[in-house]
Formats: C-alpha cells, structure tokens, sequence
C-alpha cells in the first residue's frame, strides 16, 4: 500500500499565495501469502492451434502470520512526514505521520478472468500462459491511518483520515506449466535378430 500526501500553493482571504510547506512520499509494504483455487474452462482454439482461450472463475485466502486478533497483535508501521510549516498566513502544520497496520491475518477473495495458452506453430508445443483477472477481498488487510495537526489563528485542529486496502485489483499472471509427475517414458528400440 502507498501513501501519498502532497501540499501545494494556497491562497488566503486577501488574494496572498503560500507556498506547501513539503511534499512528502511514504511507501510500505505488506507481505500476505497467497492461497488461491481456481478453475479454468476453455471457450477457443485457433485453426493452427497455437493458442487457447479459458475462463477463470476461483476464490482464494490472503494470509498474514504476523496479525493475531486474539492477542492483539498486529504489524504496525510507523512513518513521520515533513510537512511541517507554515501553509497560510497564520496556519501550521505541527505534526504529520502515518500508521500503517496488517489488520487482518486471513481475507477471503474471490477473482474472475480470462487466460490464454500459448503454442509453438510448427509442433504444437506449450511455451507459456498469461492470465488477466479482478480479484475482490472481502475484508481489509492493510489500513493506513493518517494523523495531521495544524494551527489555525491559534486554535490547535486535528484531523485524521483513514485509507484502506483489500488486496483487490486487476492482477495478471505470465507463467509456464511444468510436468512434475508421471516422467516421460523413454521407448525402448528392441533389437532385431
């Protein structure tokens, strides 16, 4: 998850511009395992079989080991931000940061999409497969809260604002199959007498 906060010119009653006082970029990322079941049905083959259209349909489990509700105990991220300054006549920022927690360990999904299967023209080989799907958490597993105090003519303010992230998006996928089990069975020659 990505937290941005960016400040730019203001104006004030009397027509004055004030500049931002910083812009600032924070990043943090959270690790998740991934437990995903899917099922693909093909719809289309091309005359020279060099390719293969499948839907997909499946559901799936963000995991994060390091959360646990029970004990209270989730992974929490602080991060400052140099905003600070002055924003407009008589207007400051005194204090900026970030707290990013994982705040659940397991977030059902479900994700839908469409993949294709890719040969070789001469032998009809498998090369790879690329898979596009939207994928929709049910519950949020990073939540980035925002805490901002300023002074406004000499009265203290204090704002929060919250951000959160389900992991859903569009993903994509670029991967080849390989065959673990059975091997390939070598054919014996027999010799003629």
């Amino acid at each position: 998850m990505k937290a941005q906060s960016y400040m730019n010119n203001y104006q004030d009653s009397d027509g004055l511009f004030y500049n931002s006082a910083g812009s600032t970029y924070s990043q943090t990322s959270s690790s998740h395992s991934i437990i995903s079941f899917s099922y693909s049905t093909f719809f289309y083959k091309n005359y020279s079989n060099t390719f293969q259209a499948r839907l997909i349909g499946g559901i799936g489990l963000f995991h994060n080991p390091s959360v646990n509700r029970k004990k209270n105990i989730y992974d929490v991220d602080y991060s400052p931000h140099f905003t600070h300054g002055q924003i407009a006549q008589d207007v400051f920022i005194t204090e900026h940061y970030s707290r990013i927690s994982n705040y659940w360990r397991n977030s059902f999904y479900v994700n839908l999409g469409i993949g294709g299967d890719f040969y070789t023209k001469k032998n009809h080989k498998y090369l790879f497969s690329f898979d596009l799907s939207y994928l929709q958490g049910t519950r949020s597993i990073q939540i980035d809260d925002n805490f901002i105090s300023l002074t406004d003519h000499g009265d203290m303010l204090n704002f929060h604002y919250r951000v959160s992230s389900r992991g859903s998006g569009i993903y994509f996928t670029l991967s080849r199959r390989i065959q673990v089990y059975p091997w390939g069975i070598k054919k014996k020659t027999a010799a003629k007498v």
